[in-house]
Order: C-alpha cells, then structure tokens, then sequence
C-alpha cells in the first residue's frame, strides 16, 4: 500500500495554499451546500495544522508545478510497517520497488 504526502511551502499563506489547491483541483465551493462547507472547513484546516495533505501523485504533482513545496509517498507492506518513503519528483516513475516483491 502506499500513502501520499503533498507539503505546502512555507512561505505561502494558508490562503494562498488554499487557493492554489483550489486551481490544481478545478473546484469553486458553494458556501451554500453543506458538504462544500464542511470540505472546505476541514481542507483550511488541515493546513492551517499541518502544512500538508493526503493526495494522489498526480495531483501532488499539479501542486508541485503550481507552488512548489515537497511531495513523498509513503510505501507499507502487508503487516502495515513503512518499508520506503520516496520522493515525488515531476518526471518519471516515482517507486523503485515493484509491489508483488514485498509480498
């Protein structure tokens, strides 16, 4: 299994990372829907918290051509230990190992 990370820089605003990650997705949120609002909320708020959030490579890589920042996945075997964390860079194949060796 693998996890991946997307950094903000930080030297963006919150505000700014927000709008950035708003762009890369393609996603204006209504105000007036209650799961645009509450996916909104919790997106600031992750962060505002963290600096960072769980996404696919390929957004992870929309963000790092957009603002920068750092982007990594996490890689765990069966028995759920990390075993690799990788860097995501913008070209190329970003796992090194094949999964079924780990199995």
């Amino acid at each position: 299994m693998r996890v991946t990370y997307y950094t903000f820089p930080e030297e963006v605003s919150p505000a700014d990372c927000i709008d950035a990650y708003l762009k890369a997705k393609g996603w204006a949120p209504d105000m007036n829907d209650r799961e645009d609002m509450v996916h909104y909320r919790n997106l600031k708020q992750k962060i505002e918290e963290y600096g960072e959030i769980e996404c696919s490579v390929s957004f992870a890589k929309r963000l790092l051509r957009a603002i920068g920042g750092n982007a990594y996945t996490q890689h765990f075997d069966r028995s759920g230990c990390l075993f690799e964390t990788t860097p995501i860079l913008l070209t190329g194949n970003n796992s090194r190992h094949h999964y079924s060796r780990h199995l």
